[in-house]
């Protein structure tokens, strides 16, 4: 059994695969917080276990892909308390199946490298991978398999966020998943900011589709991630195949390329 552990801004995402099977039978969260212990993290991941019915020995094998360099010791700290094997943390050096043509290659975020790797291992290439969380990144992956850059844009709901602080008189929101027959206009000032943010991220991503794609010879497979992602996505115009796993399997991808390696 693998153990993918995906460190991410706001939480730390958790995937249990069996086997031989491609997708996670357990996924769960834990809140990203650099305040707590390794002794707190080591507790939560024992109860997690436990709730589940899974033994630290059936564990064979964890992974870290990590945007936190705070919390990636945390984790390690905590997998030894717990006696579960040395993770494999994603970085410079590691096996990933892709090149990466951008000008810092060690500057491109433990998650986009797994998204890309579970994303080229499904589809193929060319590929305009959406990650919408914290912050929304939409990157491109040419024919020849090389990452060749991405935007960062602030999240969907880090704007929402930004804009309650920002201004005095407007309401906060609470964000429903647009649908494509809806209006882009709303009639008070809540329903303004829903559609401001909902249809303002399923046409900017439109958008940069649209520019990607013009970069391309080929037709490339669109596929998103993230926990906003299913918010704005059916107002988007183009084809897009939502995975909500695609982290963790690109963990597990990494994970798996590496053992290969080892052999």
């Amino acid at each position: 059994m693998l153990l993918c552990i995906d460190i991410g801004n706001s939480n730390i995402t958790l995937g249990l695969f069996r086997d031989g099977e491609e997708s996670p039978f357990y996924r769960g969260k834990l809140s990203a917080k650099v305040s707590r212990s390794a002794d707190e993290y080591a507790v939560a991941l024992s109860g997690l276990l436990a709730l589940h019915n899974v033994k630290t020995e059936e564990i064979t094998g964890c992974v870290i892909g990590s945007v936190v360099p705070a919390l990636t010791g945390l984790l390690q700290s905590a997998l030894k308390m717990l006696s579960l094997p040395p993770a494999l943390t994603i970085g410079p050096g590691v096996k990933t199946g892709f090149g990466i043509r951008i000008d810092d290659p060690t500057q491109l975020g433990a998650d986009l490298v797994a998204n890309t790797a579970a994303a080229i291992a499904a589809y193929g290439a060319p590929l305009i991978v959406i990650d919408a969380g914290t912050a929304t990144t939409i990157s491109l992956v040419d024919e020849q398999k090389y990452y060749r850059g991405a935007c960062i844009l602030p999240g969907l709901r880090a704007s929402a966020e930004l804009l309650k602080e920002s201004t005095a008189l407007l309401p906060s929101v609470s964000l429903s998943p647009l649908t494509e027959e809806e209006p882009a206009i709303g009639n008070n000032s809540a329903e303004c900011i829903e559609k401001g943010l909902l249809w303002g991220n399923a046409i900017l991503v439109d958008g940069f589709i649209d520019k990607y794609r013009a970069m391309l010879t080929d037709t490339p497979t669109v596929v998103a991630t993230g926990g906003s992602a299913p918010l704005f996505l059916d107002g988007c115009q183009n084809e897009i195949r939502y995975d909500p796993d695609l982290t963790l399997k690109g963990l597990r991808r990494i994970w798996q390329l590496s053992r290969n390696r080892k052999k």
